[in-house]
């Protein structure tokens, strides 16, 4: 392409495209790229409907749309310019088609709705009562409706449609306060009616058994009337017996087929319970059957217990089959399971009667027994019309107070959150409160009892250097000899850790033991023809004032570690063997003492121990390479590289390397 430096040309593009452009010249050669993207507008797209779509007469209706890809949208019939998407209601009085039209860059779309009027439709009416209005919790209640000019009726709640549409009712039995709401549907539109029912839960309402032995008598025999009833005030049974005990029996006569009711009422309602006593000259058989205890554990046993009247044959289900004797007798039982069994008495002309007992395994509701009369006739137990829950102090945790489930468990919450800050108090804050109150207490102690009354240094008289260490001169002097030396006390200084025992400086290996134990020294007598003092001591105080480098004598006085003990002990830390060794016979060579060295560097190691136990301050830079170093193990550590000043070996060098090694097996390097 012409020209070369630079340029323009025009291309027609149909589709995504990358252009790459290769420049070659004496130099070599480049390339550089572009990307022409296409992108094309899509078209909008939209939904209109309308609800209701179909109006039994004038009325309203809700236009809903949607559309996408589109910058402006409007539905006629007056409705005009609207948002991309929303809803509108719309007054009708006659069948309307509306037309929605959505433009954008993509181009125009239109989608339309329409919504039917009918005229001369009469609308549905409905009517939903509840009778009663207002029940215990386990009671009934029935609904009842009427409709005109419906087609269907349905009640929500899970009642659904219900027939016949234009009367009718049916029972429920809510277990909470509830509205039913009925819609009923025709020609005409909708309508809807509704009804509430007010539930009062009834805490340990009154129950009841009733029971004949026989069910099934001839003319002039008697029946015996058996009951039982609990959390009752009164009890009374109708045809004539009047007011009852709470529980007992009672010898009857009737003359026809008679069902008797018991009705107990107490502080929680009233229920009732019937039995019926069929009178025939050829009764047929009938039975009980009853389970004792009614709840038992998964493997405990129950006792099945019947009676039967007219029967020559009776038998049970679940496996037990023919019992004997007939007229009564027990079974014993353990199911795995709840079970319900049944009871079937025949008689000689093969009429049979049927009797039920369930047993509940391993929960806490409590099954019953079940009685039956034979022929046509089916006898029921009474039977409570109110159904009783019952909550047993065994299944939610005992607290003392009535707070009810939710409050239960609000309860016991704040219980565990309690004992967890007050377990966080006790260890994090109680504790080392009082372990640093001891550790201070038995500081002061040791330190009171150690101090120096004779004007000896105490804590101050080993204060750290904090200047640099490339700055110190020694002066030339005459030799220093130990009588020319004050003998310090042998006190000990929390501050200076074991180098408070030291004598001018220079430490020795029982004063480093001791100052390990942390037990003071006894005082040393004073020599009157004492030997020099270390001869390292000697030759550097009798050479010539020089900056102090790496190969120089260090001055027996206290101060901060310096760069070289710093890394030697880094060295060491890290297990480096031919850094540490390869020190010694840099400071060997240079004519200084492996010993000394070793002493300050065991000083140093002292100063972090000492401020791990004590809180003495420490050279930062020996704490951050000690940081990882567990104190037990820098005690050993210690240790072992106090033998370097032991005299027993003729050479410092000797002493060095058997104490380096001893660290070195304490690191584990």
């Amino acid at each position: 392409m012409t020209p070369v430096s630079s340029g323009s040309k025009s291309v027609y593009v149909s589709k995504t495209t990358t252009y790459t452009l290769t420049a070659k010249g004496s130099g070599g050669t480049v390339s550089c790229r572009t990307t022409v993207t296409i992108t094309s507008n899509p078209a909008p797209t939209c939904t209109l409907s309308a609800n209701p779509s179909s109006l039994n007469g004038p009325g309203d209706s809700t236009l809903t749309w949607n559309t996408s890809n589109a910058t402006s949208v409007s539905i006629d019939q007056g409705v005009g310019s609207v948002n991309l998407d929303g809803s509108k209601q719309v007054h009708l009085t006659q069948t309307t088609t509306y037309t929605l039209t959505a433009k954008g860059s993509g181009g125009t779309v239109t989608c339309h709705t329409v919504v039917t009027v009918k005229t001369n439709q009469k609308g549905p009416t409905c009517t939903l009562s509840a009778n009663p209005d207002q029940i215990n919790k386990g009671d009934n209640s029935t609904l009842s409706w009427t409709t005109t000019n419906a087609d269907t009726f349905s009640i929500n709640q899970g009642i659904g449609q219900v027939t016949p549409v234009d009367k009718g009712s049916v029972k429920v039995s809510p277990t909470q306060t509830i509205t039913y709401t009925g819609t009923a549907k025709g020609a005409g539109g909708t309508v809807t009616c509704s009804a509430t029912i007010t539930v009062t839960t009834v805490q340990n309402g009154p129950t009841c058994t009733l029971s004949a032995h026989p069910q099934n008598i001839k003319p002039g025999d008697s029946s015996t009337l058996t009951w039982d009833t609990k959390n009752a005030d009164t009890v009374s049974i109708d045809h004539g017996i009047g007011n009852v005990k709470d529980s007992g029996d009672q010898k009857v006569s009737p003359k026809n087929d008679t069902t008797y009711t018991l009705t107990a009422k107490g502080k929680g309602g009233t229920v009732t319970c019937q039995t019926t006593i069929t009178v025939s000259n050829n009764p047929g058989p009938s039975c009980t059957l009853d389970v004792n205890p009614d709840n038992i554990d998964k493997g405990d046993n129950a006792t099945l217990k019947w009676t039967t009247d007219n029967a020559t044959s009776f038998s049970i289900d679940h496996g037990i089959g023919n019992v004997h004797p007939v007229d009564q007798g027990s079974e014993k039982v353990s199911p795995n399971d709840d079970t319900t069994y049944t009871g079937t008495a025949t008689a000689k002309d093969g009429r049979t009667a049927t009797c039920r007992a369930s047993l509940d395994v391993g929960n806490n509701n409590h099954g019953g027994g079940g009685h039956s009369g034979g022929g046509d006739n089916v006898t029921l137990t009474g039977t409570p019309t109110q159904s009783q829950s019952y909550v047993y102090l065994s299944q939610i945790p005992y607290t003392g107070l009535d707070l009810g489930p939710v409050g239960t468990v609000v309860y016991w919450l704040m219980l565990v959150l309690w004992s967890l800050g007050l377990s966080y108090l006790f260890l994090f804050k109680l504790i080392p409160f009082v372990k640093g109150g001891a550790v201070a207490f038995g500081q002061n102690v040791h330190v009171a009892l150690n101090t120096d009354t004779h004007g000896g240094h105490g804590p101050s008289a080993h204060t750290p250097y904090a200047g640099n260490v490339e700055d110190i001169h020694i002066p030339n002097t005459e030799p220093i000899m130990e009588s020319t030396l004050a003998m310090p006390s042998r006190g000990y200084s929390t501050y200076d850790g074991f180098r408070s025992f030291a004598t001018g400086g220079a430490l020795s290996i029982d004063d480093i033991v001791k100052g390990l134990s942390r037990q003071p020294a006894p005082a040393e007598p004073v020599h009157e023809a004492p030997a020099p003092i270390a001869p390292a001591i000697a030759e550097a105080v009798e050479a010539p004032a020089t900056p102090m480098n790496f190969a120089d004598e260090a001055p027996a006085i206290h101060r901060a570690a310096d760069t070289n003990v710093r890394g030697f002990i880094a060295a060491l830390i890290d297990g480096d063997r031919t850094a540490v060794f390869g020190t010694l016979r840099t400071i060997a060579k240079g004519g200084g003492s492996s010993q000394t060295f070793l002493t300050d560097a065991v000083s140093a190691l002292d100063d972090a121990y000492r401020a791990r136990i004590d809180g003495t301050p420490v050279d930062p830079a020996v704490a951050s390479i000690l940081a990882a170093t567990m104190t037990p193990t820098l005690e050993r550590l210690i240790a072992a590289l106090a033998t370097a000043v032991d005299s027993s070996y003729s050479h410092d060098s000797t002493a060095a390397k058997l104490a380096l090694t001893r660290a070195f097996a304490v690191i584990g390097k």
